[in-house]
């Protein structure tokens, strides 16, 4: 293994409390269930809202870095969402160990074990059956490199989403507030 791929899968004191600190603020977030996000009447006097609900199961690919195991694991449940991961060989052992931490914190906080899943196939095929699963899953999220992305992205069956590789742009119109455009362009 290349030095920066040993240094990415390294679990030091300070990644461990990094890991433990990125759950704690996920912790702290606000419910992102049950709130209405848009309502409105019909004109047969029927009212339809836009209500936030958890996706089901989600399905998360990702490679060699183990803290994506915990964060994953924190933003699937936090949502009411079930998650099956499937990290990299390099990491399989740090993510099995954090997994199991995590499905048993989950059972003692009255959350089911099995909504939390790590697949012990780490094989490029177990991905091509994972994103073709859509009986089981409701949506796939590859996080990694763009080989990874555009592998997902082109042979699911299972909604996904793409995330970010590369360069970001950000678009600011001539009549854009400055100080709001120069906010959003830092972020």
């Amino acid at each position: 293994l290349s030095t920066a791929l040993l240094d990415r899968l390294t679990l030091t004191e300070s990644r461990l409390k990094g890991i433990v600190d990125s759950l704690e603020s996920i912790k702290t977030l606000p419910d992102p269930l049950d709130k209405t996000i848009d309502s409105w009447p019909l004109e047969n006097g029927l009212n339809i809202e836009k209500v936030s609900v958890p996706f089901g199961a989600i399905g998360i690919i990702y490679e060699a870095r183990p803290n994506v195991t915990a964060d994953a694991i924190g933003l699937c449940i936090k949502s009411g969402n079930a998650v099956v991961l499937r990290g990299s060989a390099s990491a399989y052992n740090s993510n099995k160990v954090l997994s199991d931490l995590l499905r048993e914190a989950a059972v003692e906080a009255g959350i089911p074990g099995d909504s939390i899943q790590l697949l012990e196939n780490v094989s490029r095929e177990g991905v091509g059956t994972l994103v073709k699963m859509k009986e089981y899953l409701s949506l796939v999220i590859p996080r990694g490199g763009a080989a990874l992305i555009n592998y997902v992205v082109n042979e699911s069956t299972v909604p996904s989403i793409e995330t970010g590789v590369g360069n970001c742009h950000v678009y600011i119109d001539k009549d854009a507030n400055p100080e709001k455009a120069l906010e959003i362009t830092i972020n």
